[in-house]
């Protein structure tokens, strides 16, 4: 063994012991280096006294304060940090790193430093069981030192992420009321939030099918035992895609009261119709509702409408309910308030005939309709010979039937104003088919009515009669 003091190199070769403290490069003496040589490795312990650098299994001096370097191999990777105390349960710290400053106390545990990194066995350890997470935390403005710091972000075993949770259920679990995506870019790229979604497995992903969840955005509250989702927006695959073709729509759910699962409430298409209420469309341009639009404002929609129905017209309803499917109020008690203007056909209906109003009956049969036909408006009824059957003479007693129509004078309930007409009910015992519906019906939504066109024929009938009288007359005064 040879030894040197100041000056010269000390080579050793075998085994050195030393009892006691041991220091090289002493204050007096700042400029020598320390190192030590394995077979493959120059530097594999080196001290670089001028730099004030340490290199550990290096093959050249390092460049940095502390410096490992390797070679990707099987027990050469870099820095393994090893729990060594015997039993390793649930929980407990396998190692960690620390960043903190030399201001107060320098903290003794890891997660009391002002930051840090620490990993944490995720159940009691064995040769066959060795799950961990991992915990990233950092100390909040002014807390004392010798304080624990608050763990802010964990990644568990099973690769679940939560940030402000330490139990995330989802692979990305956030606690908190603010996130932001922000792109600052001038160049005007936007801040984007990807939902992306592929068959196969990673790396060989394949083509996904028409029908196919793109991603979900879920919207969740606690009920007092768990998390229920209220409400959710979702997009799937909306036809067949392939290479450059990806068509898509946009589903919007809420969950109802009283159920504990979302029902699809609006969908967007591929082709730009928009669906209310849930349902389907096979294919259709513009906007296409299906369900209750209640709001306030200007609607301009391009394009056909249908309600309850896929549109062949710029407006199409279909519905099955009782009652009125279309209700139109324009309420004030003012004859400014008015009710529907229909302007349709051409501009002088002399010569011609203007439809403005269709009604068909319950199979789409033509029952009547409102029309100008030769400069002439009227409501006209369908009088198709067609559509009968077993024509003959009437049997009706035209003279009678009028002679029993009582004409009326009477007085408005409402305004108390004096009028001259018919009783419906009246109206009912002498002709009949002149009168609709019947005292049972709701006074305001539907009262018995008189149809005044109806009435017309016991009128024609009873001249037919009297004409027929009136030549019979003649024809005795001419004998």
């Amino acid at each position: 063994m040879a030894t040197s003091k100041y000056g010269s190199d000390a080579e050793i070769s075998g085994t050195l012991l030393v009892t006691g403290s041991t220091i090289f490069n002493e204050d007096s003496h700042p400029t020598y280096d320390f190192r030590v040589e394995s077979d493959a490795r120059p530097y594999a312990l080196w001290v670089d006294s001028g730099a004030d650098r340490i290199g550990l299994g290096c093959f050249v001096e390092p460049l940095h304060n502390v410096e490992i370097q390797h070679e990707g191999a099987d027990g050469d990777e870099g820095l393994m940090i090893i729990r060594y105390d015997g039993a390793v349960y649930t929980d407990n710290i396998l190692g960690g790193i620390g960043f903190d400053s030399a201001d107060g106390n320098r903290p003794s545990r890891t997660n009391e430093s002002s930051a840090y990194i620490a990993g944490y066995a995720s159940q009691n350890h064995s040769t066959t069981e060795k799950g961990g997470y991992l915990v990233l935390g950092t100390a909040p403005d002014d807390q004392n030192d010798d304080t624990a710091s608050s763990e802010r972000v964990r990644i568990t075993s099973a690769g679940d992420v939560g940030i402000g949770v330490t139990a995330p259920a989802e692979t990305l679990d956030v606690a908190g009321s603010a996130r932001t995506i922000k792109n600052s870019d001038s160049a005007g790229a936007k801040a984007k939030f990807i939902l992306a979604k592929s068959k196969g497995t990673a790396g060989s992903e394949a083509v996904v099918s028409s029908g196919d969840t793109i991603g979900a955005v879920e919207f969740n509250a606690y009920d007092g035992d768990t998390f229920e989702t209220a409400a959710e927006i979702y997009a799937k695959v909306d036809n067949t895609p392939g290479d450059g073709d990806m068509p898509g729509a946009l589903y919007f759910a809420t969950t109802a009261d009283g159920a504990d699962s979302t029902t699809d409430r609006m969908t967007i298409t591929s082709a730009g119709s928009i669906i209310l209420g849930g349902g389907t469309l096979s294919s259709s341009a513009g906007a296409t509702f299906l369900g209750t639009i209640i709001g306030s404002g200007d609607i301009q929609i391009s394009g056909n409408i249908g309600i309850g129905m896929e549109p062949a017209k710029p407006l199409d309803i279909t519905t099955s309910t009782n009652g009125f499917p279309v209700q139109l109020i324009n309420d004030g008690d003012s004859t400014g308030k008015k009710g529907m203007k229909i302007q349709c056909g051409v501009d002088d209906p002399s010569s011609a005939t203007n439809v403005y109003l269709l009604c068909n009956d319950g199979d789409g049969t033509a029952s009547g309709q409102l029309q100008d036909a030769n400069g002439t408006f009227s409501a006209a009824d369908t009088s198709d010979r067609r559509l009968k059957q077993n024509i003959v003479d009437t049997e009706l007693d035209g003279l009678s039937t009028i002679n029993k129509i009582k004409v009326r004078d009477f007085e408005w309930k409402r305004s108390g104003k004096k009028a001259t007409g018919f009783i419906a009910q009246e109206v009912r015992e002498s002709f009949p088919m002149a009168a609709s519906g019947d005292e049972s019906g709701d006074l305001k939504e539907e009262p018995m009515m008189i149809m005044r066109d109806v009435m017309v024929i016991p009128l024609i009938k009873a001249v037919q009669e009297l004409s027929a009288k009136v030549k019979e007359l003649e024809e005795r005064l001419d004998k």
